[in-house]
């Protein structure tokens, strides 16, 4: 990606990529928007299917990005590691408000919630005390959670397994928001997102409105043979395990720290982490 010599603001399209996410539409029943790039140039960048009712999908549509977002907040941590704010070995309690701490994570370090190898049960996909919203987590709900967590034992000794966690990626944002001093959805903005230049894109939480360039999420409907509106919670997220809000162009010019582009916000020695 070095060098981009044309930013994400256009359709660009090559007739190759096109008739491959064509034929996806048609067999797989793909909706969304992609993007091809070669030498640091776009040589496609196009939407495909419908944002909303009334909206086609394009290459400015905003989208939630779900687990796509657990590398952001993994960045936010090694930021604070960088500052000697965390340390990666020491146990996740030691960054945690004293009320949302418990015996059982002594030994679940900070690194195992960011491998998915803690061992922390993970929230459930139902519950009565949930207030879920468009499969987003409301109110009490986080706290529900963790509370819940804390009440159980662990699945495994930590560091002996793996096992995909998003409770460990809330309890990381909640010891970003600890440590730091400022909301999850804040200290993302101030030095992740506004330093990438990611002007497009924010953290989805209580209070939020969609814009008109926001993408619903959709699923296809048997009746209606036909992608429809989702209705069904099929996984309540939380904000640091799946709230990211980006776009195409965004989304490009975070890649970017994974190629050795110039960037401020983390250690070379972070990224590999």
């Amino acid at each position: 990606m070095r060098g981009m010599t044309n930013p994400v603001g256009h359709e660009v399209s090559d007739p190759r990529f096109d008739a491959y996410l064509l034929d996806m539409m048609d067999e797989d029943r793909f909706a969304g928007a992609a993007l091809v790039m070669r030498a640091g140039e776009v040589i496609h960048a196009k939407g495909y299917g419908k944002a909303t009712s009334e909206l086609d999908n394009g290459v400015t549509t905003e989208f939630h990005v779900a687990s796509v977002s657990k590398q952001f907040t993994a960045a936010a941590i090694m930021q604070l590691v960088e500052q000697g704010l965390i340390d990666l070995n020491r146990s996740i309690n030691n960054y945690l408000p004293e009320h949302y701490r418990t015996q059982r994570w002594d030994v679940v370090t900070v690194h195992h919630l960011l491998s998915h190898t803690g061992g922390v049960p993970d929230y459930a996909v139902e519950r009565d005390y949930y207030d879920v919203v468009d499969g987003f987590c409301l109110g009490d709900t986080v706290d529900g959670m963790i509370r819940e967590a804390m009440a159980t034992p662990l699945d495994f000794i930590p560091g002996t397994q793996h096992d995909y966690s998003n409770i460990g990626f809330t309890l990381l944002g909640v010891a970003i928001e600890h440590v730091s001093g400022s909301p999850f959805e804040d200290y993302l903005r101030d030095n992740i997102l506004a330093p990438m230049g990611m002007q497009s894109s924010r953290v989805h939480v209580i209070g939020h409105v969609p814009t008109p360039r926001e993408a619903s999420g959709h699923r296809w409907n048997e009746e209606l043979g036909a992608l429809a509106k989702d209705e069904v919670v099929t996984l309540p997220v939380t904000a640091p395990d799946g709230g990211l809000v980006t776009t195409l162009g965004d989304f490009v010019k975070w890649a970017d720290i994974y190629f050795g582009e110039t960037q401020s916000i983390l250690t070379e020695e972070s990224i590999q982490r």
